[in-house]
């Protein structure tokens, strides 16, 4: 038998009251550990509002397709999901698949639009591919990072 609304509101309701808490401790905390991005290569990071079924990749794929038809050399972020414990990047290539990657990064790297890699921390990726060389990096996620909100921000809505 479902729980009656009000019952179930004194249950939930101090939950919410924690989980806000410690998403604003968390946001502040990342603040913190952020560095400027000021010499940093342009980012796009393409997010949406819910945790799946935005069709991010695919925008992803087509932001890496039209910088490529501008000579642009883009690589292209996405989170490592299996926790592999690799420190920033973990190559994404035609020779070498990670046995963890995900199906995102496997279609991303499958359609051939730049150089794909896994990761879980996008900001120490971000400064790490501003060294390589490329000349835009997009975010196939990430809009929930506070250390990302210099990068150019895609918000979908479906």
């Amino acid at each position: 038998m479902p729980m009656k609304p009000i019952i179930q509101s004194i249950f939930t309701y101090p939950l919410a009251c924690l989980y806000r808490f410690f998403s604003i401790v968390h946001k502040k905390y990342l603040a913190r550990k952020a560095t400027s991005t000021t010499n940093f290569t342009p980012m796009i990071r393409i997010g949406g509002l819910r945790s799946g079924g935005e069709h991010k990749t695919p925008i992803a794929a087509l932001i890496a397709q039209h910088a490529q038809q501008l000579n642009y050399t883009p690589a292209i972020l996405v989170f490592d999901v299996y926790k592999s414990g690799a420190k920033n990047l973990i190559p994404i290539t035609d020779q070498w698949v990670h046995p963890y990657a995900s199906d995102e990064a496997l279609m991303l790297r499958d359609m051939q639009r730049g150089d794909v890699y896994a990761t879980r921390d996008r900001f120490a990726a971000w400064k790490e591919l501003s060294s390589y060389g490329y000349d835009l990096v997009i975010s196939d996620g990430g809009i929930e990072d506070p250390r990302l909100d210099t990068a150019y921000t895609i918000c979908l809505q479906t």
